[in-house]
């Protein structure tokens, strides 16, 4: 792709199990995001917050760009710290996203406000945007109009999103800064699950999928063994899917990590069931999600 050239940098990579904790806090990050439970509600601020634009932050070095696939789509990720406050650090990326509109049309502003979208707490914040480019009004209506027919976001432009956090352990001027884009076709009918289907994307292979559940998401790094899948299961507790999976990975030849016999881990409300099978390690998080249903999410290693 050429997004690949246009956007990543060389950088010495990171061990493996720094490489996977980075993915897997990447993709809870996404998780958190209203639009993932509030699809039907919130699909125009689900449009501008899957996207993501990507630039290295001025004068810091930056990592090697990496592949995901997140619900069947492809997109290009990038980790870095940077050595500016966190409020200062969205200012960056929020003028990074509006200046794709900055011309002299009397709609660039409106264009900018609209395709840009940024929320900021005291610990982290994000920009997502659509990069739509220099378009006029005529460009901009044909687009919205194969959108609404192919649901496909490349009709408007290009996803664009950075997430930001106060660096763990670090000075408060420095701030770890996740990003991610695409230049390619992101089906949005399959990103976003609506109803009772599926989000786009593929089950874990060789670990059973929750009963009667829903899947939210799909994300697996292209290249390394890594991946994150998230359901929503209906009428089934935290602890009865802990005993269920206990038994069955078991069962699939799943060897289950403990410190004693049975023992059940909860940390903070949530459950959590360990299990390792030749190279493979997987780690199940059960927890209520403030309704009648139950979240599962399954961390992977050794994707197969």
């Amino acid at each position: 792709m050429k997004s690949a050239d246009k956007w990543s940098a060389s950088g010495n990579g990171g061990p493996a199990l720094a490489r996977l904790s980075a993915f897997v806090a990447v993709v809870l990050a996404l998780v958190s995001l209203p639009l993932l439970s509030q699809v039907g509600a919130q699909v125009d601020e689900a449009m501008l917050a899957l996207g993501s634009r990507v630039m290295s932050f001025p004068g810091e070095p930056v990592a090697e760009a990496r592949t995901i696939n997140i619900n069947g789509a492809s997109f290009f990720l990038r980790t870095q710290v940077v050595e500016a406050p966190l409020s200062q650090a969205i200012r960056h990326y929020r003028s990074v996203c509006t200046s794709a509109h900055a011309d002299s049309s009397s709609h660039a502003s409106v264009m900018a406000s609209l395709a840009t979208r940024t929320g900021e707490s005291d610990s982290d914040g994000y920009v997502a945007c659509i990069d739509m480019g220099a378009s006029d009004l005529e460009t901009l209506v044909r687009r919205m109009a194969r959108f609404s027919k192919t649901w496909d976001l490349a009709a408007l432009g290009s996803l664009r999103y950075a997430y930001l956090r106060r660096a763990a352990e670090r000075p408060a001027r420095e701030t770890f800064v996740l990003t991610m884009w695409t230049d390619e076709s992101v089906d949005l009918a399959r990103l976003l699950p609506t109803g009772d289907d599926d989000a786009g994307g593929s089950d874990l292979a060789g670990v059973p999928r929750p009963p009667e559940s829903q899947r939210i998401l799909s994300a697996k790094e292209i290249r390394e063994p890594a991946g994150v899948f998230v359901y929503l299961v209906r009428r089934t507790t935290a602890s009865e899917l802990e005993r269920d999976y206990r038994q069955q990975l078991a069962e699939l030849g799943w060897a289950i990590v403990e410190r004693s016999h049975g023992e059940s881990v909860e940390l903070n409300g949530v459950r959590v069931l360990s299990a390792e099978k030749g190279h493979r390690l997987v780690t199940l998080l059960f927890y209520p999600d403030g309704t009648a249903q139950t979240v599962t999410t399954i961390l992977a290693s050794g994707v197969e």
